[in-house]
């Protein structure tokens, strides 16, 4: 399978990401990872890619093999993108990107503010459509934030965002959209449906985080 789709995937949540760090923020109160979390100081990643194999991530990476994509390691900071997308296109299937904020005095302040900015300009999207719906959490991995978006053909998805220490875990959950429900249900539906999903698989990608001793 072509990893093109990955390659142009990564390439505009960079851009985003660049768009939510020039953006005006909205008025929410910073977050903070959680002191279980904040002792922790994570060097990076077990493998290439997280190996997902509990039941709950089973739905949406079948017998795939994950496709990865590292960008080119920065002295404050690393990308690792990651999918389980089916030749066909058809969902369901997901996608993760990691990306670990380096060094031990600055690396969760940084990770922090990227969390924030990024919570700040996703969820202010739910403000513009009603098929477009966000909420906030305390998850065991971390602060989060899930943005569901059932405003675009084929595909409904749904984008977990948490904060694991010096880490941000995105985790991108697309399943197949309802034709018979409005897109302001399906986007309800997908912020309950796949909240513990999301939670489980961000838990297997903590607990595959190196950690420095």
């Amino acid at each position: 399978m072509s990893r093109s789709w990955l390659i142009l995937w990564a390439a505009a949540m960079v851009a985003a990401a660049a768009g939510c760090a020039a953006g005006e923020q909205a008025d929410r109160a910073p977050v903070s990872a959680s002191s279980s979390e904040a002792s922790a100081y994570y060097t990076g990643l077990s493998g290439e890619c997280p190996t997902l194999t509990s039941p709950e991530s089973a739905r949406f990476t079948g017998s795939r093999t994950a496709e990865g994509i590292r960008s080119p390691k920065q002295s404050d900071s690393e990308r690792i993108d990651c999918g389980w997308r089916p030749s066909s296109g058809a969902p369901p299937w997901v996608v993760v990107a990691l990306t670990i904020h380096h060094g031990p005095d600055t690396a969760r302040q940084a990770a922090e503010q990227h969390f924030n900015q990024d919570r700040a300009y996703d969820t202010s999207r739910a403000d513009f459509s009603s098929a477009i719906r966000a909420t906030e959490r305390t998850t065991p991995s971390g602060p989060a934030y899930a943005v569901a978006n059932a405003s675009r053909s084929g595909a409904d998805e749904l984008s977990q965002t948490t904060l694991v220490g010096n880490v941000v875990v995105v985790v991108i959950l697309f399943v197949k959209p309802d034709p018979g429900v409005d897109g302001s249900a399906r986007a309800a539906d997908l912020l309950t449906d796949l909240a513990a999903t999301s939670d489980a698989i961000t838990a297997e990608i903590a607990g595959q985080l190196v950690s420095q001793s």
